[in-house]
Order: structure tokens, then sequence, then C-alpha cells
């Protein structure tokens, strides 16, 4: 009986995304996700409750520090739902780059023994990620629905709300874009897995999580709006209260900067991809 034969053969361009040999390795890919879910909070003791107790104790120190302490506005929105609400889309692509900025570095041992895309890790993460969001979600319902049922001074928009799907798949894509960005350079230039926690941390600044578009002048929103997470943040706000700093232009201007990043990212991941090997 002979042995059925399998011949890997080298991509020929620098850019090529071969989403059939993704879908012949979804096994592999959802293990990978269930693998990041079980390891994550393994071994703790409130386990998944601290999905719940992160944007909790953060927007209590929020409140305090910024609303009570230094009078930062929040567009008329109770203040403890305008940072949850911030941090609901900041939470997922932060774990996300977190998990996923360095795939060649921590896979390293994998990644030279066996074959299969590489591009399944870090796709893996972005998955696994839609959890904790899932869960945080939960929660912020639990505190907007009584408001909105409740006296209230805002009122949500339909139409935003039900284009919240696409913001979302927007924000994964960033994320996914962003991951690989850091990834395929962080396989030659080891510097930047140091500086990445910092990068996350000066990122939330530069996105309105704390603060809203609203509070900036015309031309330091514009500024704020290179940020391409900027846009979905406010649309979010815009769709559950009916505030936001939100015009077409500065859509236009977010969804380009997005697809523009996943094309770099998956341009250097494939190129590190096939080097990385000598450099890691």
């Amino acid at each position: 009986m002979s042995v059925p034969e399998r011949i890997l053969r080298p991509r020929t361009g620098w850019f090529r995304l071969d989403l059939a040999r993704l879908l012949q390795h979804r096994d592999l890919l959802y293990l990978l996700v269930r693998r990041d879910l079980v390891s994550r909070y393994q071994q703790t003791i409130l386990g998944p409750l601290w999905f719940l107790l992160q944007p909790l104790l953060l927007t209590g120190v929020f409140t305090l520090v910024f609303n009570r302490g230094l009078g930062t506005s929040t567009d008329g929105v109770p203040a403890h739902l305008f940072y949850l609400s911030g941090m609901l889309l900041w939470a997922y692509f932060a774990n996300v780059l977190t998990g996923a900025g360095n795939t060649f570095q921590v896979n390293a041992p994998v990644f030279t023994k066996v074959y299969f895309p590489r591009l399944v890790v870090p796709l893996a993460v972005v998955l696994a990620s839609i959890v904790p969001l899932l869960l945080q979600m939960l929660l912020f319902l639990g505190f907007y629905v009584p408001a909105l049922l409740g006296a209230r001074t805002w009122q949500p928009i339909p139409v935003a709300l039900a284009l919240l799907p696409l913001t979302l798949g927007q924000v994964a894509l960033l994320a996914l874009g962003v991951s690989l960005l850091a990834s395929g350079l962080s396989a030659k230039y080891r510097d930047l897995q140091h500086a990445l926690p910092f990068v996350v941390q000066m990122w939330m600044f530069a996105t309105p999580v704390i603060y809203p578009l609203s509070q900036l002048g015309p031309l330091a929103r514009w500024v704020a709006a290179l940020n391409p997470l900027a846009c979905p943040v406010e649309m979010l706000r815009l769709a559950c209260f009916g505030t936001g700093t939100l015009t077409p232009q500065l859509a236009t201007l977010s969804l380009g900067s997005t697809l523009l990043v996943l094309a770099a990212g998956l341009f250097v991941f494939q190129r590190a991809e096939r080097t990385f090997a000598d450099t890691v």
C-alpha cells in the first residue's frame, strides 16, 4: 500500500493570503483557541471573573481620578457607563495585541519543528479574545439597561446600533493587523518585544477611552482621529448614548487606516515567516 505524499512548496510572492490552507487547519485553530482560554486563568481562584473585575476596578479608578478629581467631561453620560463603554473595545484590542504581538518568539520551538500556517496562531488569539469581550459586554449591559429604562438625558441611535457588528469587525481587523506588524518586526528587532507593553499603555491615552473627542479642539480632534481605534470607540458611544463626535470623513479615515495597517501587517508577517528561524 503506497503512502500518500504531501509536497510543501515555498510561496512565490511576498503577499499571499492562502485562505484554503487556513480552512484546512481549522481544527488546529479550534485547539489553539481552547488552549488560550483554558491556560489564561488556569490555577487561579477567581478564574473568568477576572474578565469582569478588571473593567470594574478600572472604571472606579477612572471615575475617581478623571471625572471627580480632574473634572473630565463625559458628554452628559454617567461616568461609569462612559468608561465601561470606552474600555469594551479597547480591552479587546489590548488583549489581542498583548497575546499575539510576539508570535514568533513565543512559538519559536513549535514553528521550527512542525509546519502549519503561522497565521493560525494570531488568528486564534483574535478569536479567543472574543470570549472576554462578550462577558464584559454583559457586564456593561447590566449597568446600561437599568439606566436606559430609568430617567436619562441621552438617547441611543438604532441605526448606529445596527452598525455595531461592523464596528467590532473593524476593531478585530485592526488588532490583527497591528499584532502581525509587531510580530514580524520583533522577529528581527528584539527591542520591540520590550517596548510593546509601553506602546499599549500609550495607545490607551491616545484613544478616547477616558475622554470624549468633543473635548478636543478641531485640529487636535483630527490628529486624534489618525488613531484608527478612536472612531470605533466614538461609534459605540454614539450608538448607546446618542453622543459622540463622528463624521463620515472620520469614519472613512479610520476604516482606510485599518485596512492599510492590516495589509502592512500581513506583508511584514509573511516576510518574517520565511526567515524567522535564522533570527529568532
